[in-house]
C-alpha cells in the first residue's frame, strides 16, 4: 500500500512538472525588434588633472566611500624600446626596480614594512609601457608614496636580485611554447606586425643573459623621469594635501630630455 502511494505521488509530480514546463514553453517568444530599452545613464567620474612643474601628469580621484588609496604611474618604457641584443632588459628593468631596493633600503626590507601596512608596491613592464602600482590603506598613503618615490627614483639594482630575475626570466623563455596560450601569445604577434616588429620581438636565453646591472641603470636613466610619467590616483584622500605630499618627493626630480625611437 505505501508502495502504491509513492508511485502515485511521483506521477503526480510528473505530471505537474510537465504542465508547468508547458506552460513556459508555450508562451511566444519576444522578437528582438520588439524589445523596449530604457535610456541608458552613464556618468562616470571626472578625474581632475595636474601637471607639476617637473611634467609630471597627475590624475585625481577623490572616492571616500572607503578607507583605500591606491595609485598608478605609467612610464613610455616597455620592451618596444629594448635594445636589439638586449632583448627582455625592460622586464629585468622594472622586476629588479622594486626587488632590488633602493639606496635607503633593501627589496627585503620594503617587503616587510608593506606585509606590516598590509600594502604592496609593484613594477612591471608591457610592451609599450612599465607600470609601478600602490595599494594601501588610507592612513598609511604619505609612508606608501615614500616608498613608491623610493622605489622609482632610487633603485639599487641589487646583483643577487637581478641573478634571480634572470633566471625567471630565462625559465619562462624556456617554457613559452609549454601551453597552447602561451604559444598563441608569443607568435600571435608575429603574424599582425612581421617578424621584425619591436612589437613581435620575444626575449631569448641569450639576450637575458648577456644584460648587466650597469644595463638596468643606464634604462632607467634613459626612460624613468619626471617628463615620461602619467600618474593616477583614486581613494580616499584630499586633493590639496596630496598634492602638497607629491610636491615634496617628487618636485625635486628633475625632467631631462627624453629622446624616444
Amino acid at each position: 500500500m505505501k508502495c502504491n502511494r509513492s508511485r502515485i505521488r511521483l506521477c503526480v509530480c510528473t505530471l505537474l512538472l510537465a504542465l508547468l514546463v508547458g506552460c513556459v514553453t508555450a508562451r511566444p517568444a519576444m522578437h528582438p525588434d520588439d524589445l523596449q530599452i530604457g535610456a541608458i545613464d552613464f556618468n562616470p567620474p571626472q578625474a581632475e588633472r595636474v601637471v607639476m612643474d617637473n611634467g609630471i601628469v597627475v590624475y585625481l580621484l577623490e572616492d571616500h566611500d572607503l578607507p583605500l588609496f591606491d595609485a598608478v604611474a605609467y612610464f613610455k618604457a616597455g620592451s618596444i624600446y629594448d635594445p636589439a641584443d638586449k632583448l627582455g632588459l625592460a622586464g629585468l628593468t622594472s622586476a629588479v626596480m622594486r626587488t632590488g631596493g633602493t639606496g635607503s633600503m633593501t627589496g627585503d626590507e620594503i617587503d616587510e614594512e608593506l606585509e606590516f601596512m598590509a600594502g604592496s608596491v609593484e613594477v612591471s613592464a608591457g610592451r609599450e609601457a612599465a607600470v609601478a602600482t600602490l595599494s594601501v590603506l588610507a592612513k598609511d598613503m604619505q609612508r606608501g608614496l615614500e616608498i613608491l618615490s623610493d622605489v622609482l627614483r632610487n633603485p639599487a639594482f641589487a646583483e643577487d636580485k637581478l641573478d634571480l630575475a634572470k633566471k625567471r626570466s630565462i625559465e619562462g623563455i624556456r617554457r613559452r611554447y609549454d601551453t597552447p596560450a602561451s604559444t598563441i601569445g608569443a607568435e600571435f604577434p608575429k603574424l599582425v606586425y612581421g617578424e621584425d616588429s619591436v612589437w613581435a620581438r620575444l626575449a631569448t636565453e641569450e639576450t637575458v643573459s648577456d644584460i648587466s646591472r650597469e644595463d638596468l641603470d643606464r634604462f632607467h636613466k634613459r626612460y624613468f623621469m619626471p617628463n615620461n610619467m602619467i600618474l593616477g590616483i583614486s581613494g580616499d584622500f584630499d586633493s590639496s594635501e596630496l598634492m602638497a605630499q607629491l610636491g615634496s618627493l617628487f618636485g625635486d626630480w628633475s625632467p631631462r630630455n627624453l629622446a624616444l625611437p
